[in-house]
């Protein structure tokens, strides 16, 4: 993903989702491909069998199960892709950016100043989300997106600090940038803005 940045806008901080969520959400697959594989032994046990029809499907149902492993392996792999590489959560010094491919030819992208940003928050639910130290971290912000969240961002308290210093240096750059026009042109800026 190619993300176009602002004259002087620099990336401060990427976050994809940590791997264990993305573990958690391949699991019905990975369940389905045990399933499959005990179904693939249990086939093999069919071949043994006096039954002719039975003999006889059961290359048929090994090619089946077989196929069904392969499709199940490649949507693992779809679904690997599609959360890890492709979901992220960019932080540059003016905008906070929120990429999620929905599916194959599906994606939304959040976009956020960082003046809009009124408050974040960091949730960690659960003991493994403790021990391996991700969350969610959610973005209030004064846009018309109202809050932005990412779900199993690695050592979100982190990413919630670096949130919290970009927001004071845009600040305290603002302030300085205010400060550095000439005194009639602020005081019709400031009188504008009442």
């Amino acid at each position: 993903m190619r993300i176009t940045l602002n004259l002087n806008e620099k990336i401060v901080r990427t976050a994809h989702k940590h791997p264990l969520g993305v573990l958690f959400k391949t699991f019905p697959y990975l369940l389905a491909m045990v399933v499959l594989l005990i179904l693939l032994s249990f086939s093999l046990y069919l071949n043994a069998s006096q039954n002719e029809l039975i003999f006889a499907l059961a290359p048929i149902f090994r090619f089946l199960i077989s196929a069904s492993l392969i499709v199940d392996w490649l949507a693992l792999i779809t679904c690997i892709m599609l959360e890890y590489f492709l979901t992220s959560l960019i932080l540059t010094n003016e905008r906070v950016i929120k990429i999620r491919q929905n599916g194959i030819f599906s994606k939304s992208i959040f976009v956020s100043d960082i003046d809009r940003i009124q408050d974040i928050k960091v949730e960690q639910n659960g003991i493994i989300a403790h021990f391996y130290n991700f969350g969610t971290i959610r973005i209030t912000t004064a846009s018309e997106l109202g809050e932005v969240f990412f779900k199993e961002i690695p050592d979100p308290a982190a990413f919630q600090k670096s949130i919290f210093d970009a927001v004071n240096q845009h600040d305290a750059l603002s302030k300085n940038d205010s400060s550095a026009l000439p005194q009639n042109l602020s005081s019709n800026i400031t009188h504008e803005t009442r």
